[in-house]
């Protein structure tokens, strides 16, 4: 039988930490970039999204 290592509780809780706070960070980014492509807050006429949004194209 060999011997359990004696780090291993220590690498497995590390191991999930990494998992769950890359999963948040990940999630964290695909809400704000939707969130800030459906409601991008820019409402001054000059901005270069209208040359995309004018009403003759």
């Amino acid at each position: 039988m060999i011997a359990p290592h004696p780090h291993g509780a220590l690498d497995l809780l590390l191991g999930w930490c990494a998992i769950v706070i890359g999963s948040g960070a990940t999630l964290y980014t695909i809400v704000a970039a939707v969130y800030w492509s459906v409601r991008p807050g820019e409402d001054a006429p000059d901005h270069p999204k209208r040359l995309i949004l004018r009403e003759d194209r």
